[in-house]
């Protein structure tokens, strides 16, 4: 995919799990990466010649455009792309919204409203904390919380228990080092469970948001 266009990567990314297009991004040079995220960013319209570009991915859209010709509506946008930016760790993430940002100031900003990483946890009343808590594995905490500020940190802490409050802390004071890619990683693998609980309608994400 390096040596295709952002355009026709754009319009793949339409088509795949959001996971597996993180997982994509990742791969590709951070300047074809941003221009490509960019591009499904503000896709609306694609018209039957870009659809034929991919004739051998989707072929469902190249019959779609063979046999009316209509253009296909709805395909990308800042909410889907800041989805996929949520896939990615938060080093690559700002690689690429950086990259989005130097194109488009606008667009990079409507990408940034819809987006969730984990400092934006400290947003969550304490039941959904706990449900959070609930669902993640006890090991992955200790390390997401490396990079964290106080306010999260004392959120976590005031959502545990005594005994799970002293263990934490004696791994944050006390535990081995870390690489920065490992707290990243860990700080993905419990935001993305809370966009879990958030798709299930368990908790709310976003400000915007109300659980009735």
């Amino acid at each position: 995919m390096a040596n295709e266009r952002p355009q026709t990567i754009a319009l793949l990314l339409a088509h795949i799990p959001q996971e597996i297009a993180a997982e994509m991004l990742t791969f590709l040079p951070e300047e074809l990466a941003a221009e490509a995220l960019y591009r499904f960013s503000i896709l609306d319209v694609v018209s039957p010649n870009a659809v034929l570009e991919l004739q051998q991915m989707v072929d469902e859209m190249m019959q779609a455009a063979a046999s009316g010709g209509k253009r296909v509506a709805n395909l990308g946008g800042p909410k889907l792309a800041a989805e996929i930016l949520n896939q990615l760790q938060a080093d690559k993430m700002q690689q690429v919204l950086g990259g989005i940002e130097a194109h488009d100031s606008p667009t990079a900003e409507k990408i940034r409203e819809n987006l969730f990483t984990f400092p934006d946890l400290v947003r969550l009343p304490d039941a959904a904390l706990r449900m959070l808590l609930r669902e993640i594995s006890p090991e992955l905490l200790a390390p997401a919380l490396r990079l964290a500020d106080t306010e999260l940190k004392e959120r976590f802490f005031a959502n545990i228990s005594a005994r799970q409050r002293e263990v934490l802390n004696e791994e944050l004071t006390g535990g081995p080092g870390l690489r920065r890619a490992d707290v990243l990683a860990a700080q993905a693998e419990i935001v993305a469970v809370a966009l879990r609980l958030a798709e299930e309608g368990k908790i709310a994400v976003r400000a915007s948001e109300e659980l009735l």
